[in-house]
């Protein structure tokens, strides 16, 4: 690669040119140190750590260059993406990218795909039974304990969070949990359209 004379056995073989360089311009890809030349490495996008050109791949929708760590298929057309291009789908669990366009459901004001949308509603919300799920309840009466007295409960789930509603004589009160915490709490007024 460079100018200089390399003695026999001197240097080392760029594993992904198989030139001999000069040992001043190696580098060591951190995915399975092999070792490179300075013009057969790149960094990635996400860790911007250096990599061998054999161990990243292209984004399909940036044409970012990302390691093995950080490149996944999406879920809904199998292009490969870099991890930060992902989003999660609640409903369904699926990470996809910009190949799916998302929506909020009407009723708990989350974003979804819009391919689980029922009529504007996310199958949490399409689908509630009357339950008495303690975990559930318990982790909304953490967050608001004025919902203690509370005899009616519906409950609707999607595959990454709940929907529960809280039936009362006056109003309904929605709240949304993810990973054991309220993320989000809705309160509808009887003069107001009613949520069930």
């Amino acid at each position: 690669t460079t100018k200089e004379l390399i003695e026999q056995n001197a240097g080392f073989i760029c594993r992904v040119c198989k030139k001999q360089n000069s040992k001043h311009f190696e580098f060591k890809c951190n995915h399975d140190n092999s070792k490179v030349c300075y013009s057969c490495f790149e960094m990635c996008s996400k860790c911007n750590k250096l990599f061998s050109k054999d161990n990243l791949n292209k984004s399909k929708n940036t044409s970012k260059l990302y390691c093995p760590a950080h490149i996944k298929k999406c879920d809904n057309c199998n292009n490969l993406v870099g991890i930060n291009e992902l989003r999660v789908c609640n409903a369904s669990g699926l990470k996809v990218c910009s190949c799916t366009k998302f929506s909020k459901c009407s009723l708990c004001e989350q974003e979804y795909s819009m391919k689980n949308l029922k009529e504007g509603k996310c199958p949490a919300c399409s689908n509630f039974n009357e339950d008495i799920e303690q975990k559930l309840i318990s982790q909304v009466l953490l967050y608001n304990t004025k919902m203690a007295k509370t005899k009616k409960w519906l409950i609707g789930k999607n595959k990454l969070n709940a929907v529960l509603v809280a039936k009362s004589l006056l109003s309904d009160y929605l709240f949304v949990l993810q990973d054991g915490k309220v993320i989000y709490e809705k309160k509808k007024s009887y003069g107001m359209k009613k949520l069930m």
